[in-house]
């Protein structure tokens, strides 16, 4: 039998594959039934992004930003030891996290004070009856007083802080306080940790005043951070007169013969007190008013002076010489000065008197 090779146009269709590969595919429309054929199949659906901060309710899922300014989680990492701008109060803050927080405990560092304040809210939290509260007066009175103090009148809380901050010693803080020395030193260690820490000015400024002091947000109603700003810049006499202008009770006395030389240096004090608040609460434009105040104080410094027969009188200018110190006002008030223009009478006459009430009023 006889095999006879098949030409090259004979071979198989397979072989011919190449030749048709430049062939463009069928367009859906042209396969058949057009149109009308089976949908083609969907594409699978793509897996969802996990947002990286998604599991964390305190933070924006995708950027990480805190959804409030004042999250916990952010007052949390104030505590941490690492911090060197830690918080005044860091000790009641961390007693009272530990308390809340397992977690917490387990990475905030504690020191005895903090585990006496801890002790003590224990102790707190199981007072149900006046009778049980006096007994941990009772048991543990420095802390207690420190805690009533922290709880109380925001003036007074201030008196205290200014104090300390005005670089008093803890025995001198309690005498004029009314405190025993055991209660400051709780209160200072637990809530106002400053001792150690007041030639860090920048520090003291932003963190233990309690406010801002540079946005303008100040008002008169700021009275306990104007107190402590003034005790540490000040001193203590500025800050008595501070303390004594936001208590209020003060007065103009109508007649100048029936005050003493005493009490109008209590109202150059709490007068020049005004003016430092007015230069921090008012808009610029309206900043006049403050200089106007410290030109009429001038007056009544030089009144005081020829009233004493001193220039100015030893006692005045050892207790306003913080005032002549302090850079709020831009420059220190001069003893001698001019009458206030509209002023016609000498300084120290019923005019020079009667006229400068009614300067002081329109300041």
């Amino acid at each position: 039998m006889t095999t006879t090779n098949a030409p090259d146009d004979l071979l198989p269709a397979q072989q011919a594959g190449p030749a048709r590969a430049s062939v463009p595919p069928m367009e859906d429309s042209a396969a058949p039934g057009g149109s009308a054929g089976a949908p083609p199949t969907p594409a699978p659906p793509a897996k969802p992004r996990r947002l990286p901060f998604a599991g964390n309710p305190l933070l924006d899922p995708a950027t990480g930003a805190p959804r409030d300014p004042g999250a916990r989680i952010w007052k949390d990492v104030a505590l941490f030891p690492g911090n060197t701008a830690q918080p005044v109060d860091r000790r009641w803050q961390v007693a009272t996290r530990t308390l809340e927080d397992a977690g917490c405990a387990r990475v905030f560092r504690r020191d005895a004070w903090t585990q006496r304040a801890r002790d003590y809210l224990l102790a707190l939290q199981r007072c149900h009856t006046d009778a049980e509260r006096d007994a941990l007066a009772t048991t543990m009175p420095d802390l207690d007083a420190a805690y009533r103090l922290h709880a109380g009148d925001r003036l007074t809380r201030a008196t205290v802080e200014g104090l300390l901050l005005a670089r008093q010693s803890v025995e001198q803080v309690a005498a004029e306080c009314g405190l025993t020395p055991a209660a400051v030193a709780a209160y200072a260690a637990l809530f106002f940790d400053v001792l150690g820490k007041l030639d860090a000015v920048e520090y003291i400024l932003i963190n233990a005043l309690g406010g801002n002091i540079w946005d303008g947000s100040l008002t008169e109603a700021d009275g306990d951070v104007f107190v402590r700003l003034l005790g540490y810049q000040g001193g203590p006499i500025l800050l008595r007169w501070a303390v004594a202008y936001f208590r209020g009770g003060w007065s103009v006395p109508e007649c100048l013969e029936e005050a003493s030389p005493a009490q109008l240096l209590d109202l150059v004090g709490v007068l020049m007190t005004r003016a430092i608040v007015l230069v921090h609460v008012l808009p610029y434009r309206q900043c006049v008013r403050a200089v106007r105040l410290a030109r009429l104080v001038g007056e009544l410094r030089a009144y005081l002076a020829s009233r004493t027969g001193q220039a100015p009188p030893d006692k005045a200018a050892d207790e306003l010489e913080p005032y002549a110190s302090l850079p709020l006002l831009g420059a220190p008030i001069d003893v001698s000065v001019e009458p206030t223009p509209g002023m016609t009478a000498p300084i120290g006459t019923d005019g020079w008197w009667s006229a400068w009430r009614q300067a002081l009023q329109a300041a």
